[in-house]
């Protein structure tokens, strides 16, 4: 039977994150179980899984995946409704690519999703796409992705596109570089959920640009999570990205004392 059969054939809410979550643990586990470089080739290691509520449903393929690979640890981890779950596009382009997407939209509707489509967004299978940017309540891209998206031209046309079109909840980042971002709350009225961010920081050179994307997305989560306004979460994100792009690799996130510092010199009110 195939994954998507299973998922269309009326079963509960609940029941059918349970199928997901096995279907995504077998996946996993098979995944784990082939490549020379694997936990299994070595006979050691771990093997981390995300599950919600659905133990009893996997155990059987956790016992027996114990059984064939004695060597193995498996950790469990179940995610709060308070964790935030990120999928990068990439994810999209490989073979497990349905599961993936079929997973992350059956995630429970408590727990906050963030998708980054990523500069291979045009090459994302528009059936895989459309079921990421559906669930994620945050999508974080830069213009160029943005205009792939949408077929509009500029930041601010891509992010009005975006609020006349997104379902009520449907956050969106829209990146322009050194312009800050835009940032698109929710449907409705274009002037009332769009939100042009600027960088809070003066000039700065820009030495290495990888990763400042991750690094946006990353201190734009962090800030939601700490009670800042999604106009708020933007300023952190935008600093913190005008930092990294003057250090040189794609590792280079400052760390939140950093950016604290930089924003204390421009506005009291961010602490």
């Amino acid at each position: 039977m195939s994954f998507r059969s299973l998922t269309q054939r009326g079963l509960s809410s609940r029941r059918r994150r349970q199928v997901l979550a096995a279907i995504a643990v077998a996946g996993s586990l098979a995944a784990c179980s082939s490549g020379a470089q694997s936990a299994t080739a070595t006979g050691k290691g771990t093997v981390t899984f995300l599950s919600w509520d659905a133990k009893a449903t996997m155990q059987p393929l956790i016992n027996e995946f114990q059984k064939e690979n004695p060597g193995i640890k498996l950790s469990r981890f179940d995610p709060r409704s308070t964790e935030t779950v990120y999928l990068s596009g990439y994810e999209l382009l490989y073979e497990h690519a349905t599961l993936i997407a079929e997973c992350f939209a059956a995630i429970p509707s408590e727990v906050l999703t963030v998708f980054d489509p990523g500069p291979i967004v045009g090459d994302i299978p528009a059936d895989l796409l459309e079921l990421a940017l559906t669930r994620a309540n945050w999508t974080s891209l830069n213009r160029v992705e943005a205009e792939t998206i949408t077929r509009e031209s500029g930041a601010r046309d891509s992010s009005t596109h975006w609020a006349q079109s997104a379902g009520t909840g449907r956050g969106a980042v829209v990146r322009d570089g050194a312009s800050g971002c835009w940032v698109v709350t929710s449907a409705g009225l274009p002037d009332e959920v769009i939100e042009h961010v600027a960088v809070p920081l003066a000039p700065v050179s820009a030495i290495d640009t990888s990763g400042a994307g991750d690094c946006h997305v990353g201190a734009f989560v962090a800030a939601l999570s700490r009670g800042h306004s999604p106009g708020g979460a933007a300023l952190w994100a935008n600093a913190a990205a005008a930092r990294a792009v003057a250090r040189k690799g794609p590792a280079t996130s400052p760390t939140l004392a950093e950016t604290r510092a930089d924003l204390q010199l421009v506005t009291a009110d961010l602490y």
